[in-house]
């Protein structure tokens, strides 16, 4: 496709599947509002993301038990509006 290939050569892998992500979004959309008939859709759809270079690996870690009740704690005793 196309798109996919420009998207490829202009931005980093992650950056490209979000858009690639918005681009499916607005087609189920246009398919919705009955702008293009089911096999329309289906093809416009029919492609897959960019591979992760090295299949990234996500930032961060998991939070303990022990963590997560110590965040909440904290967020109880905020005294701003809820």
């Amino acid at each position: 496709m196309l798109v996919r290939n420009l998207l490829k050569n202009r931005y980093a892998a992650v950056t490209a599947n979000k858009m690639l992500a918005a681009l499916r979004r607005t087609l189920e959309e246009a398919y919705r509002l009955d702008g293009m008939t089911a096999t329309e859709y289906q093809k416009a759809i029919a492609f897959p993301n960019l591979p992760l270079p090295n299949q990234q690996k996500l930032r961060g870690r998991a939070l303990s038990g022990s963590e997560i009740d110590q965040l909440l704690a904290i967020c109880e005793k905020d005294p701003s509006p809820k």
